[in-house]
């Protein structure tokens, strides 16, 4: 693979596994304001619904000041498997990465190798977090407690930020922050340490309408911090479509070389 894909999908790598670990637990029950049950109840209530996603459209990756970017895919199961592919050029794919809620794969087309791991061993690499169903509602502007398949407004604290209202909810290793705007919309999505430092930053910029009516963001910038480097993930959506079920294809071809993920964090902690 070329540096600037394999350094794409890396990092990528990094954001995934930095988030495949944590349960939440509940708070209690919190009081709230009356606008902050209301706005809270809307949110839950207009929660973006899917069983299936696929987008066509970018990813992009900020360093320092390199930029790297691609055409790319992205296939989503909820709850099973979420599947993103790098097509730079005439739907030609050179990269693959997928998780499951289990294994990880990242295959490299164009250096015909490929890293195939059980989760267990890459949480002992990176910070343990999040688990797939947390990142599926990162990249899908959603509220989410681990442990609670129904939610309600006692699952998180509010409190007021000019005209925005700001939930919290707490974890066993981090803390998540939402952040409501006056029309009960998701616009950030935070993970913090439990000492109050933030590890990473979700937000959701150009909501639209699509086909069944719902509004959904069409980027996600993804900020957080690998090794001392900050770094920024910016996800484009396009072409949407929730009503087919996608494939996901963790295959890996005959004769590839298979790498550690030690070797892939080593590669771009170096560059």
């Amino acid at each position: 693979m070329k540096r600037g894909y394999q350094k794409l999908f890396i990092v990528l790598l990094a954001f995934t596994t930095m988030f495949t670990a944590c349960k939440t637990s509940k708070i209690g029950k919190p009081q709230h304001g009356k606008v902050g049950v209301e706005r809270i109840n809307q949110a839950i209530q207009s929660q973006f619904q899917y069983d299936y996603f696929t987008s066509k459209g970018d990813v992009e990756i900020e360093t320092g000041t390199n930029r790297i970017s691609s055409k790319s895919e992205l296939r989503m199961i909820r709850n099973e498997a979420i599947q993103l592919s790098a097509q730079p050029i005439l739907g030609i794919e050179v990269a693959r990465l997928g998780i499951t809620t289990d294994t990880l794969i990242i295959l490299d087309r164009m250096g015909k190798q490929y890293v195939a791991e059980s989760l267990i061993p890459v949480k002992s690499l990176l910070p343990k977090e999040l688990n797939l169903e947390t990142l599926q509602a990162l990249l899908t502007n959603q509220l989410f407690t681990a442990n609670d398949k129904k939610l309600s407004a006692s699952d998180f604290t509010s409190k007021e930020d000019g005209n925005k209202l700001l939930l919290g909810t707490k974890g066993k290793v981090v803390n998540f922050e939402f952040t409501l705007n006056p029309e009960a919309r998701l616009t950030e999505t935070k993970v913090l340490s439990k000492n109050g430092n933030i590890i990473a930053t979700c937000s959701y910029h150009d909501f639209k309408r699509i086909g069944d009516g719902q509004l959904f963001p069409h980027q996600v910038k993804v900020s957080f911090v690998l090794k001392g480097k900050p770094c920024v993930l910016k996800f484009r959506f396009a072409n949407l479509n929730m009503s087919k079920k996608p494939e996901i294809n963790l295959s890996v071809p005959g004769k590839y070389k298979q790498l550690k993920v030690e070797d892939l964090l080593k590669m771009i902690l170096k560059n």
